[in-house]
């Protein structure tokens, strides 16, 4: 019998059938990650090395943050420190104005003043790079009073964290060693945290470079166990290698390798990792330990082009550089040709004019020069 259907009830059955064909006919929309999501992913690609990674996601959450110009400033600040890493400085300079100058277009409130005084705190950043360390200090004392303003003190630390640091870059040595011992002692008093284990490891060094090496490494250790308390594998990888360069002030050469050993095998960003191996692989040249040396240098040759190509990853080329043109032809032969070198040092100095960074260019020609000396 064949069956027949009301055509109210047809005309049902068909606009089911419908409904459930453009359902079955068209793929899921995936949903867009937040602005909010996109500055947090961020900020984890940074802390991992990943610049380029977090440049664009924060770009994506600057953009997202358009009609919210108090986010979208704290965005861009991050972002211009993304740029600062990649060695993009102009697009650092206009991502960390822009950043300061929404900061400042708005009333001000307490949310305002600290977004403004995390937009100078990079600007300072901005201008250490660039060497305008009195530029730098100026900015970081208008970071600091905005942060006194909203009772912030952790960034009031941070501010004096990185004054510290300039003086060293100064050759202030025991003018940051001063300052570093004030915020120290408001430290003791705060939970174990990221901005602890970086004030003392700070405090560890320039107790080093005012030959008090022995209070450095007890301060060091306990801004290591700090690191290792909150699992910041970052923090524990500068630590352990500032350990290293103490201990090799103090004669422990089999406690420095193992220090940088570790810290190569813990640091989540290349520029630590590379940094810990160049600084493993000069106490094996010094130790004459050849062979171990030799193979030391291959596996940094071959992940090489892993750095950033800003002046933290320059940093640690000219550092082998350096190593690899001063050293002596023992019994058993170099590290590696002069040809090779020269070959390393015109490939260090093409990124460094890349990225415009003059001082390395400055160094990276002093080497060619020393090498053509030595020919």
């Amino acid at each position: 019998m064949k069956l027949r259907f009301k055509r109210p009830l047809r005309s049902l059955l068909i606009a089911l059938l419908t409904v459930l064909l453009c359902i079955s006919g068209h793929p899921a929309i995936a949903q867009l990650p937040s602005p909010a999501e996109q500055f947090q992913q961020g900020q984890q690609a940074y802390l991992s090395g990943q610049y380029t990674q977090a440049a664009d996601l924060w770009q994506a959450a600057a953009d997202g943050y358009a009609t919210d110009p108090i986010r979208q400033a704290m965005t861009l600040s991050n972002l211009g420190l993304s740029y600062l890493q990649l060695g993009r400085y102009n697009d650092a300079e206009g991502a960390i104005a822009a950043a300061l100058e929404l900061a400042q277009s708005v009333p001000e409130t307490p949310e305002q003043q600290q977004i403004l005084a995390q937009a100078l705190s990079a600007q300072a950043q901005y201008q250490q790079e660039q060497g305008n360390y009195t530029a730098a200090l100026q900015s970081l004392t208008q970071a600091q009073e905005y942060y006194t303003v909203v009772d912030d003190a952790a960034g009031i630390m941070r501010s004096q964290l990185n004054q510290a640091q300039i003086f060293g870059l100064q050759g202030r040595h025991r003018q940051a060693l001063t300052l570093l011992n004030q915020v120290a002692e408001q430290l003791e008093a705060t939970p174990n945290n990221v901005l602890k284990a970086n004030g003392l490891r700070q405090l560890g060094n320039a107790l080093r470079l005012v030959e008090d090496a022995e209070k450095a490494r007890m301060i060091l250790e306990v801004s290591l166990q700090v690191a290792q308390t909150i699992n910041a594998p970052d923090e524990q990888g500068a630590t352990l290698i500032s350990l290293g360069n103490t201990a090799e002030v103090l004669g422990q050469t089999d406690e420095a390798l193992r220090y940088y050993r570790d810290a190569a095998a813990i640091a989540p960003a290349p520029t630590l990792q590379l940094q810990a191996r160049v600084n493993y692989l000069r106490l094996l040249q010094s130790e004459r330990r050849l062979s171990e040396a030799q193979a030391q240098l291959r596996e940094i040759l071959q992940t090489l082009d892993t750095l950033p190509p800003g002046r933290s990853g320059l940093f640690v080329r000219i550092n082998l550089v350096d190593l690899l043109v001063n050293q002596d032809a023992g019994s058993e032969g170099t590290l590696m040709s002069d040809r090779a070198v020269a070959a390393l040092l015109a490939a260090t100095l093409q990124q460094a004019e890349t990225v415009e960074d003059v001082r390395s260019q400055s160094y990276a020609l002093g080497y060619l020069g020393k090498l053509y000396q030595k020919n």
